[in-house]
């Protein structure tokens, strides 16, 4: 091979990995299996980190004078393409294997709205960093518009599983909610069910000032279980995590122009590091933020319901019904936006000051009808917004 064209071919290597890993691992998951759906969300996890490390390598790349080389539009396409056929079929397996009913349609607008973000953000920030360093200012508008993309497209990804906001003034969940936000004192305006959309999730949301759940919570949680969600959900409204959510993506948004201009005069060869810290350390910081605030809500619904026992059982039931994971490897976690079930367990004994073994005491009792005990897929109450 051309020496020439090694760095390119390398480049498209690396985009086409996570591609060949799904197709190979939905091919060998074709059968009946009683773990098929265990074993699908587990790769579906890991692979996701794979996608994201491969589009920063890709990003990384052309650093380089051989790839920086090749026709500029390549940049952008070439990922933005892989992403979208890798989206796609990844919810073409969820709807094969996990037995979701989205059309075509659905999956397609799944797809799309999945690139947007972080991928498409991810790109806009390396083209950012780019330019800034190469001194062309007007790069600032790339990083402004990967702010965008980070707040715009979770928002619209919600809207294409099909979950749809409906304010209620009446029913259970209204009435638990209200007279939960009266005796903590949490400022709540609206309370909402959302149907649970064609992915049949299940799910909560912490809004500005109002909760949200999908209509089929009382399907599995009630009374005091039911509480400790709400009462979570209320810690989002009370943290202001909406607000406090947007500023941070503002403050990073700041911060990589600084830095950015701050090594106008770096030396090449350092380029290539940098942009890897650049567009990996943000996004892990964006993570690990919505993981502390899923563990203070936590904490706050323990302590607004002063029943840490009914929380343990309520986070157990709920990951059972969503196939999230019980625990999973670090790295994995590390691009989680909620923590594995096994650390939420052990947080929850810990502020609610139980032992930690009766927190897993809770875990082996439910673990009769937890088809997913060893899995690793999809966030705690799945597909949140961003808050």
């Amino acid at each position: 091979m051309n020496r020439g064209m090694v760095a390119p071919t390398l480049s498209v290597a690396i985009l086409l990995l996570p591609l060949v890993s799904m197709f190979f691992r939905f091919v060998t998951l074709r059968g009946d299996g009683p773990r098929r759906a265990t074993a699908w969300l587990r790769h579906r996890r890991s692979n996701h980190v794979v996608a994201l490390i491969a589009l920063a390598a890709w990003c990384t790349l052309w650093e380089f004078p051989l790839v920086a080389a090749l026709p500029p539009v390549l940049f952008w396409i070439l990922p933005i393409l892989s992403t979208v056929v890798l989206e796609g079929g990844a919810r073409y397996g969820d709807r094969a294997i996990l037995t979701r009913t989205w059309t075509a349609t659905d999956i397609m607008r799944l797809a799309c709205w999945s690139t947007v973000a972080p991928p498409i953000a991810l790109l806009m920030v390396a083209a950012g960093f780019h330019a800034i360093v190469d001194g062309i200012w007007g790069g600032s508008f790339w990083l402004i518009g990967a702010g965008i993309a980070a707040v715009v497209g979770p928002i619209q990804l919600q809207s294409a599983q099909g979950i749809k906001l409906r304010r209620v003034k009446s029913g259970t969940l209204y009435n638990r909610a209200f007279r939960l936000a009266r005796k903590v004192g949490v400022n709540l305006d609206r309370v909402y069910v959302v149907p649970p959309g064609r992915g049949h999730l299940t799910n909560a949301f912490g809004l500005w000032r109002g909760i949200a759940l999908t209509d089929n919570f009382g399907e599995y949680l009630s009374g005091p279980q039911l509480d400790f969600v709400i009462g979570h959900e209320l810690g989002h409204v009370k943290g202001k995590h909406t607000r406090q959510k947007f500023s941070v993506i503002l403050l990073v948004v700041v911060v990589l122009v600084l830095l950015s201009s701050s090594l106008s005069h770096m030396a090449s060869a350092f380029r290539p590091v940098f942009m890897l810290i650049v567009l990996l350390m943000p996004l892990l910081a964006v993570y690990c933020l919505s993981r502390y605030f899923e563990y203070s809500c936590d904490r706050e619904a323990i302590g607004f319901t002063n029943d840490p026992e009914s929380g343990l059982h309520a986070l157990v039931n709920l990951y059972r019904i969503t196939g999230s994971p019980v625990k999973c490897g670090r790295i994995v976690e590390l691009f989680m936006t909620h923590p594995s079930l096994t650390n939420r367990l052990e947080a929850i004994a810990r502020a609610g000051q139980i032992p930690v073994s009766r927190a897993f005491a809770v875990l082996i009792e439910e673990k009769k009808g937890y088809k997913a005990i060893s899995g690793c897929g999809g966030d705690a109450l799945r597909s949140r917004p961003p808050e």
